[in-house]
């Protein structure tokens, strides 16, 4: 069953995170993700603190996919950056048939 994964990010270094977003797609798509839905300046109608700065929307064709790409050693460089450059919350949703 596909699953979908909702990224809630709040930039603290944009250089970083510019760097990141260079190379953080092609992780997702090794894994068969894709990015669905993104918007910069999310509307947010209930956080218990800072509201995210950016939201973002993929989808992996499984659970094991979604679970493969944050665990690939081969991008820990690039999680890092993710998390050098903002602070950032990955929930996985399934997907409704």
């Amino acid at each position: 069953m596909s699953v979908q994964a909702l990224v809630l990010i709040r930039v603290t270094d944009a250089e970083t995170f510019a760097r990141y977003r260079e190379v953080g797609g092609e992780g997702i798509a090794r894994h068969g993700g894709r990015m669905v839905a993104r918007d910069p300046d999310p509307v947010v109608l209930e956080a218990p603190g800072e509201p995210p700065a950016l939201a973002v929307l993929l989808s992996f064709p499984s659970l094991d996919a979604a679970q493969s790409w944050r665990s690939d050693p081969s991008l820990a460089h690039v999680h890092a950056l993710r998390n050098a450059g903002a602070q950032s919350t990955i929930v996985i949703l399934p997907t409704e048939s």
